[in-house]
This record gives C-alpha cells, structure tokens and sequence, in this order.
C-alpha cells in the first residue's frame, strides 16, 4: 500500500523513497531508470512484460511529463496486458485500489 505521494518522495509501508520506482507483488524495485528519461520504452520494462501482469499502472509524474511510447502501447496490447497512464497522483489512487497481487506500477516522481 501506497502511504503518501509528493513530488518526489513516495511513502510505501512507512518507508521513503526519493527516486523513481517500480512496484511488483514480491516487493519495491527502487532507482528506477529509462533509457530515455521522459519516454517510457520498451527497455525500461522488459521486467513488466516478463511478469505478465493484470493490471499495469504508469505514474506519468506529478505533472504527467513522462511520454509512454507507441511501441509500449502496442506491445501491452498485443499482449492483452491492461494498462492505465497517467500523473503520479491519480496512478497512487488506482494502485491502492488494484493492489491485488496481479498488478504492476511505475511511478516517476518528479516532473
């Protein structure tokens, strides 16, 4: 469970996070980076499409800067992978109500 959300810090089961994250059911994948810091792409989740989730859930940012590229978007599709984009805060309310063990999150925590 998602405790608090502020540009850039994030709160999950009382401990702090400062950079961008991923989160699987067996745990929190801090220090998350993209090949191409504004794009989400294909690289940067090879990990999500190993999984195979339900549910993937994208915190675009607190602004909701970050881009999902096309080539993610098809591949989720193609691989009937449902899917959720958008700002960081609206991605924390969706996660904490999908929080099932099928679910994938990425949160950029800033911009």
């Amino acid at each position: 469970m998602i405790d608090d959300y502020s540009f850039g810090r994030m709160v999950i089961d009382g401990k702090v996070f400062d950079s961008d994250l991923k989160i699987f059911p067996d745990g929190v994948r801090p220090n998350w980076r993209r090949k191409s810091g504004h794009v989400l792409q294909l690289e940067d989740i090879s990990d999500v499409f190993a999984f195979r989730p339900k549910l993937f859930i994208i915190g675009k940012g607190y602004s909701g800067m970050m881009d999902v590229s096309e080539k993610v978007k098809t591949r989720l599709d193609e691989e009937n992978i449902a899917y959720f984009a958008t700002d960081t805060s609206t991605a924390v309310d969706a996660y904490n109500k999908n929080c099932d063990g099928k679910t994938v999150c990425v949160f950029h925590l800033t911009c």
